[in-house]
């Protein structure tokens, strides 16, 4: 579980290092969690340590 949340975690700052999450690049990391069978509790969880001004809703 703990390399699940380091993944995504990785995965968002990638995504955020232009200062803002899109929904677009939410839906790719959604999509590569999926794939790889993760629960949807541990995207979630990723996507809301993102502050909520960095990120679309």
């Amino acid at each position: 579980p703990e390399q699940v949340e380091l993944f995504l975690d990785l995965l968002f700052a990638v995504a955020a290092a232009d200062g803002f999450v899109s929904s677009a690049e939410m839906d790719v990391i959604y999509e590569i969690a999926r794939s790889l069978g993760l629960p949807h509790k541990s995207f979630i969880d990723a996507k809301l340590k993102v502050p909520a001004d960095q990120r679309d809703t």
